[in-house]
C-alpha cells in the first residue's frame, strides 16, 4: 500500500504526466481567441444569467451586469437566455453559459 502511494505520488509530480496538462476551459467563447491575443488579458466568466420580468442580469467574474453597464474595458450590449454580448472598441465577443451545448428543437406530434 506504501508503495503505491509513493508510485503516485511520484506521477503527480511528474511535468510528462497527463493529469498535469494544462486543461482547456470549457466556459471560455472559442471566438474569443483574437480579442485575448490582441488584448493580452483574458476575458470575464460568465457563470450565471438572470432571466426575469424586467431588465436581464448576468454575472461576469462574480458581478451582477445589465445591458449598458460597463464591465471593465467592456460595454454589455446583450444579454440573452444563453448568451452575453460584449463590445470593447471594434471587437465583440459573444460569451456562452454552456458552450457546446445546442438547445434541440422538440417537434409536437
Amino acid at each position: 500500500m506504501c508503495k503505491q502511494a509513493a508510485w503516485l505520488l511520484l506521477l503527480s509530480f511528474n511535468p510528462q504526466c497527463p493529469a498535469t496538462e494544462q486543461l482547456a476551459d470549457p466556459t471560455r467563447p472559442q471566438l474569443a481567441t483574437s480579442l485575448v491575443q490582441e488584448a493580452g488579458e483574458s476575458l470575464p466568466r460568465l457563470s450565471a444569467i438572470i432571466i426575469g420580468p424586467n431588465t436581464p442580469h448576468a454575472v461576469l467574474d462574480g458581478l451582477v451586469v445589465k445591458v449598458g453597464d460597463m464591465f471593465g474595458d467592456f460595454e454589455v450590449m446583450a444579454i440573452d437566455p444563453s448568451r452575453v454580448k460584449l463590445r470593447r472598441n471594434e471587437y465583440v465577443v459573444d460569451l456562452e453559459l454552456l458552450p457546446g451545448v445546442k438547445k434541440k428543437e422538440n417537434k409536437v406530434r
